[in-house]
């Protein structure tokens, strides 16, 4: 038997209604971390999926969900940046660049910039009832060994020893983070 509706405002209404509905809901986005996240602090991470750094941001009081992520994931990516740069500076020490000339300075800020863009959010957790919103920017070693490798900011005989030190300076980060 075929229903018919006597007003078809009624079920535009209802359309609409599920559909604004729909798009308050929280998306719920799959765990990419090897362990849980949310209790650890930025810093240099080891693991059997390989090295890598974690930027982790954190934003309350907001009403807006989406400007709550916005300012979690901006935290995140600001902590990653301020991580690189410790990261960076230390890489730079280990190889015998001396960072208080100011063109091994602004080498080193173009490298932090090249490889922030490699840098990504991949995880976001939400609390239940609190209104906090938690945002994870994962960086891997190899993407920032990729981007000194292809990148020349230095002379051939340098980039060389950055990228055979980065693992060293890395796993020492690593271990004070722990």
């Amino acid at each position: 038997m075929y229903l018919r509706c006597r007003r078809p405002a009624a079920w535009w209404f209802l359309v609409l209604g599920l559909w604004l509905l729909s798009g308050c809901a929280r998306p719920q986005v799959a765990g990419v971390a090897p362990m849980d996240w949310t209790v650890a602090s930025s810093g240099a991470y080891s693991s059997d999926r390989g090295r890598f750094f974690w930027g982790i941001g954190r934003a309350s009081g907001l009403r807006s969900t989406t400007l709550l992520r916005a300012t979690a994931d901006n935290q995140a990516q600001s902590e990653m940046a301020d991580l690189l740069q410790v990261y960076l500076a230390s890489l730079a020490g280990a190889v015998g660049i001396d960072t208080s000339r100011p063109e091994n300075r602004q080498m080193l800020y173009e490298m932090r910039q090249a490889v922030m863009k490699q840098a990504r959010i991949v995880d976001h957790r939400y609390s239940d009832g609190s209104g906090v919103v938690m945002a994870l920017c994962r960086l891997d070693l190899e993407a920032l060994k990729r981007v000194l490798e292809t990148n020349r900011y230095a002379d051939a005989a340098v980039t060389k020893r950055l990228l055979r030190e980065a693992d060293q300076v890395h796993g020492k980060m690593a271990d004070r983070d722990k």
